[in-house]
């Protein structure tokens, strides 16, 4: 039997989204929708910064379902349980495949505190099959902490390094849309 341990345990309930930001009253103007989305991330917020017991085993299952959606974006056919099955019957130190590669990306997200570094995002960028250019990711760093800086919204800032990613390699989406997580972490 798995016990849950008292000293890493939170014992506050996790917060909720207010109930008025999820009733559905038909069409909504784009302030009305920026400001539910805006009560929906923050009640997120506040759930990943609780730390509650279970927050590894969610954020390992929120980057096998972005695993899963990069699957579909890159026009391959793994889905959650072929690509558990690609990372965990993979034998230690052996190449899990371009699926599980791109899974251990995500995975690996999940796993480290979001920062930026070149030598992360040049790890990343091998594991997503891409080309590797030094001087554009030390410049994509450069980039991502003047958007920290700047104080906008993070779900403005996600999209911005996003859409900077693709503008200059549209072949990246997988990674545009992993640097929007890693930014809206952040």
């Amino acid at each position: 039997m798995i016990r849950l341990d008292p000293a890493t345990a939170n014992p506050a309930p996790p917060p909720t989204v207010p109930a008025w930001a999820l009733a559905a009253d038909g069409a909504m103007h784009n302030a009305g929708a920026a400001f539910r989305v805006g009560a929906a991330l923050a009640s997120l917020d506040s759930l990943a910064r609780a730390q509650p017991a279970w927050a590894g085993a969610w954020r390992q299952r929120l980057a096998l379902k972005c695993a899963a959606a990069s699957m579909r974006l890159a026009g391959r056919a793994e889905d959650e349980a072929a690509l558990r099955d690609a990372w965990q019957l993979c034998p230690a130190g052996a190449d899990p495949g371009p699926a599980g590669a791109i899974f251990g990306a995500w995975r690996q997200l999940a796993l480290q505190p979001p920062a930026v570094s070149a030598d992360r995002l040049a790890k990343v960028t091998e594991m997503l099959g891409l080309a590797r250019d030094d001087e554009a990711l030390g410049d994509l760093c450069t980039q991502i902490e003047g958007l920290l800086g700047s104080q906008r919204p993070a779900p403005f800032a996600a999209a911005a390094i996003a859409a900077h990613v693709v503008a200059l390699r549209p072949d990246a989406e997988l990674f545009a849309w992993w640097l929007a997580d890693l930014v809206l972490a952040q």
